[in-house]
C-alpha cells in the first residue's frame, strides 16, 4: 500500500488532476479534493485487488475517467504482485536482492512485527477480513505455507492480534490462533521471526495451550520439554502417566490454570470461578495422587514438565 501511496501522490502532481480516492467503506486512501463537497464531482468505481473503491474527480476531467480507472487499477494490481513475490521470496529463503527489499518492503527496515495466523475455516475469506482491517496500513498480508502472514508496522502488536483474532472468529465463527513476533530491521530478522512464530504455533498445538495468541518468549518453556531426552520423558512417565490418566476433567483443568497462574492461589481461584478454600482442597488432593506439592516451586518445576511430556505424548 506504501507503493500505491506514492504513485497516487505522483498521478496527482504530474496530471494536475485533483481527486479522492475512497473505500466503499467509507475509509480514505488518498485525497486532493478541496474540503468543501463539490457536487459536480463525478464518482466511479476502481476495482484493487478484490476491493472496490470510488475515485471522486472534478466533473470538468470526465474525459480522463477511464484512463485514469485503468491506469490505477493497473499499477495497484503490478505493487501488489510485486511486494507479495518479494515477501513469498524471503519467507521461502531465496535469494533477494536488498535494495528491490528495501524498494518495495521499506517498513520492514523500522522495528516491523510478524503475525502467523493458523486458521481452521476460509483462509481466503479471512485473508480478505484482515486486508480490510489494514487498508491504509503500512502492512503486507499474504497466504503462505498453508497459514497468514502479516508483516507491518504497529504500535500495540499484541492488542493487533487480539483485534485480528476477533474479527476473524465474529465474522467466519472460526478458531484462530497467533503467533507474534517483532523488531524486524533487516531480512535476517525477518527469517529469524518468522521460523520462531512457527516453532510457537507448532508448540502450542503439541502441547494443547489454551493460549490463542503466542509469542517465542512464552513458549520458551514448552521448548525445553519438547528437546528433553527421550529416556527422561519415559522416566517421567512411568512416574506420573497413571495419575494423569485417572485425573477428571475438573482436575486437569485446575493444573493448567494454576499453572497460567505462576502458581498463584488467588489468580487461579478467580480465573477458575471458585472459592479460595476450594482449590486448596484440589491441590492437596493433587499432592495426595502424586506426591507433589505444586505450591512449592521446585516440585512444581518438574510437576509442570512431567504434565507437558504426558499432554504431548497423548496429542501423538
Amino acid at each position: 500500500m506504501h507503493n500505491f501511496l506514492q504513485y497516487l501522490q505522483r498521478v496527482n502532481e504530474e496530471s494536475k488532476i485533483n481527486f479522492k480516492l475512497m473505500w466503499e467503506n467509507g475509509v480514505c486512501i488518498y485525497n486532493s479534493l478541496p474540503i468543501e463537497k463539490n457536487e459536480e464531482d463525478l464518482c466511479f468505481h476502481v476495482d484493487l485487488g478484490d476491493k472496490l473503491a470510488n475515485m471522486y474527480i472534478p466533473l470538468t476531467y470526465k474525459n480522463c475517467a477511464l484512463l485514469l480507472k485503468f491506469s490505477l487499477e493497473s499499477k495497484f494490481k503490478e505493487l501488489k504482485s510485486v511486494e507479495e513475490e518479494v515477501l513469498y521470496s524471503l519467507l521461502d529463503n531465496k535469494e533477494v536482492i536488498e535494495d528491490k527489499v528495501q524498494k518495495w518492503i521499506p517498513f520492514l527496515y523500522n522495528d516491523s512485527d510478524i503475525f502467523l495466523l493458523k486458521i481452521k475455516g476460509d483462509i481466503k475469506k479471512a485473508l480478505s477480513i484482515i486486508k480490510e482491517l489494514y487498508l491504509n496500513e503500512k502492512a503486507l498480508c499474504i497466504i503462505f505455507q498453508d497459514n497468514i502472514v502479516i508483516v507491518g508496522c504497529f504500535e500495540e502488536p499484541k492488542e493487533h492480534a487480539k483485534s485480528i483474532k476477533n474479527s476473524i472468529e465474529t465474522d467466519l465463527y472460526c478458531n484462530c490462533v497467533i503467533s507474534v513476533n517483532g523488531k524486524i530491521n533487516n531480512i535476517f530478522d525477518l527469517r529469524k521471526c518468522y521460523n520462531e512464530c512457527k516453532e510457537s504455533l507448532f508448540l502450542g498445538e503439541k502441547f494443547s495451550l489454551k493460549e490463542s495468541i503466542l509469542n517465542y518468549d512464552n513458549t520458551l518453556f514448552e521448548k525445553i520439554v519438547y528437546n528433553v531426552n527421550l529416556k527422561v520423558k519415559n522416566e517421567l512417565m512411568i512416574r506420573f502417566s497413571y495419575k494423569f490418566d485417572h485425573f477428571d476433567g475438573e482436575i486437569i483443568t485446575t493444573i493448567e490454570e494454576f499453572i497460567k497462574s505462576d502458581l498463584n492461589i488467588s489468580d487461579a481461584a478467580k480465573k477458575l470461578f471458585i472459592h479460595r478454600n476450594t482449590l486448596i482442597y484440589r491441590l492437596d488432593k493433587i499432592y495426595k495422587e502424586t506426591g507433589f506439592d505444586i505450591r512449592n516451586f521446585k516440585e512444581a518445576s518438574v510437576f509442570i514438565i512431567a504434565f507437558l511430556v504426558w499432554k504431548e505424548i497423548n496429542e501423538r
